[in-house]
Formats: C-alpha cells, sequence, structure tokens
C-alpha cells in the first residue's frame, strides 16, 4: 500500500524523473532523507522498476512496428524459445505477454526500415508452424499521458505527444550513446554518461540539455510495477468504422483516468490505448463504457491485459 510520502514522489518522478533528491524535496516539502528513504523503499519493493526517458523515434528517423501474435501447436517451451529470439534483437525494444485474443505483443524499431523486415522474414522461417495468427501494424503517433493514479485532479495531467511528421534531426555519435543511456535509465549520473561520452560532465550536460530542447527527449519518467500495486495493465486494440472519428475517442481518454498511453496505427487496427484497471471487475467496467460509448464507431476491438513484459527498453 503507497503512503502519502510515496505518491507524492512517484508523481514528481513521473513528470520528471531525472529530479535529484534535493529537487524531490523542496517540491513537496519532504526532507531529502526521507525522499532517498522512500526511493529506496520502492525500488527494493520491486514497485519502481526503472527510470527511463522518453525517445521521439520519429524525430531521429526511426520506423516503429507492433507485431501481435496468437500461437499454435505451442507449450511453454516454445513460449520461450520465441521470446528468447526476440529478446535478443537490439530492434525489439518491447515484449509482452498477454491474456486476450492476442498471446505476445512484440514492438520493433530501427531507422532502416529494411532491417525491420529482415527480422520479419526471419522470424517467419523459423516460427511460422508456431503461429496461428498475426497482425503487422505501422505506428505513426504516440501519446504518453501521466500515471494518472497518482494525481489528485485533471489539471495535473500531463501528455507528451511523437508522430510520424515531426521535424526530423541529425545526432552524431557521441549523442547517440547519451540517448541510449538516458533510454535505458534516465536517472543515470551525469558523471557516468560522461565517461561513456568521454566528454566532461558540463559539456555532457550541455548536449543532454540541447537534445531536451529539440524534444529529442521531452521527458523523463518511473516505470511503475503495476502488478505490486495490485493494479491491471490492459491493452485494448481497436479499428474504426469510421476513421475521422479516432479524434473523439482519443479526446475521452486523453482525459480518463484510466489511461495512461495510445498509440495510433496504419493496419487492421487503428488505436490502441494502454488503460490501469484496479481490478478484473473495474476492467469488466471499464470495457463496458467502451461499447456504450463507442460502439457505434467500431468495426472490431481486441481487450488484453499484460501478463508479463519480458523486455523494456
Amino acid at each position: 500500500m503507497l503512503t502519502k510520502k510515496d505518491i507524492q514522489i512517484l508523481r514528481e518522478l513521473d513528470i520528471n524523473s531525472r529530479q535529484s533528491i534535493s529537487q524531490i524535496a523542496k517540491k513537496t516539502h519532504i526532507n531529502k532523507e526521507t525522499v532517498n528513504y522512500h526511493i529506496q523503499k520502492l525500488e527494493k519493493e520491486n514497485i519502481i522498476q526503472g527510470y527511463f526517458s522518453l525517445i521521439n523515434y520519429f524525430k531521429l528517423k526511426s520506423n516503429v512496428f507492433k507485431l501481435l501474435l496468437r500461437y499454435k501447436n505451442i507449450g511453454e517451451k516454445g513460449e520461450s524459445k520465441i521470446v528468447s529470439w526476440l529478446t535478443k534483437k537490439s530492434e525489439v525494444i518491447w515484449v509482452g505477454k498477454t491474456e486476450g485474443q492476442w498471446d505476445l505483443i512484440i514492438t520493433i524499431r530501427n531507422q532502416n526500415i529494411e532491417n525491420i523486415y529482415k527480422i520479419l522474414e526471419e522470424f517467419n522461417s523459423i516460427f511460422s508452424k508456431n503461429i496461428q495468427k498475426k497482425q503487422i501494424l505501422i505506428s505513426y503517433e504516440f501519446n504518453w499521458l501521466s500515471e494518472k493514479n497518482l494525481y489528485n485532479n485533471k489539471q495535473q495531467y500531463y501528455n507528451t505527444l511523437f508522430t510520424q511528421f515531426d521535424k526530423k534531426e541529425t545526432i552524431d555519435k557521441i549523442d547517440e550513446i547519451i540517448v541510449k543511456e538516458l533510454e535505458k535509465n534516465s536517472r543515470i549520473p551525469l558523471v557516468n554518461i560522461a565517461e561513456k561520452t568521454k566528454l566532461t560532465a558540463e559539456a555532457t550536460a550541455k548536449r543532454i540539455k540541447n537534445l531536451v530542447k529539440k524534444k529529442i527527449i521531452p521527458r523523463n519518467k518511473v516505470r511503475l510495477n503495476f502488478e505490486k500495486l495490485d493494479f491491471g495493465y490492459h491493452h485494448l486494440f481497436i479499428s474504426l468504422k469510421d476513421f475521422s472519428k479516432i479524434k473523439e475517442i482519443t479526446d475521452y481518454y486523453e482525459q480518463s483516468e484510466k489511461c495512461t498511453f495510445f498509440m495510433k496505427y496504419h493496419g487492421h487496427y487503428d488505436l490502441h490505448l494502454e488503460l490501469i484497471s484496479n481490478s478484473q471487475k473495474d476492467f469488466r467496467e471499464i470495457i463496458t463504457e467502451f461499447r456504450a460509448k463507442f460502439g457505434d464507431l467500431i468495426s472490431d476491438y481486441s481487450q488484453l491485459t499484460i501478463i508479463k513484459e519480458f523486455k523494456l527498453l
């Protein structure tokens, strides 16, 4: 059970996980030693799984694909082989096991679209006999929302939008190192990044500031373990009858206390929402409300519960 101080600290880490202990202490009016104690406790309890910087892949000219898989003729060992193969690929940045119409969801990212095609072709040549059904979706918009269960009211919510039409930027090898390090751990000390870049801490800090200014790194977040908090973590993939109605749905869920992320696609599905529930009963109520409010706009949907995340970049 989270305490009031836990929630205050987690909220600040969700707003900007690169804040120092002193900055968090000042904003929450909790002394530094207590802030540090609570963060260490939440990390030890695995409620905080880690910290990451949001990277605008589209600005860096990357392509992002979603692969949805439904197994056939496969047991636990067969799934382990598939997961092991996927997680070893640097282009694969997220792998999640689900309950629902799909068994596994994979996010693939690379600047060179040919590399993505090669991975998909190789995967098919090895595992096609184990796959009953698959969908490949091309992503063109991400919208990261606040972890709303940490906030007191909707006025505190934020959103961070990336689109395929964002201005493209070119970065050098040193900036690539910085981006990679912050994507893995947004709270990594500046001196540690400087060691990797072979620059001074001051020069590295200037580069980070420039990446933020260009909105290549627009935000730093905390990664929460929803299972440890007794929350359900769900994906809702949606196909629309009338694509012009997509904004009606996204506007609603941008303000919904249950939605923390959505992504738009070209493919069978037009949109997916990431939803946090308090229980299975709560999730059923979320889906019931979704059908009642938007059923006339929907041609197909798949509701999934994320059981396990095998890879988190």
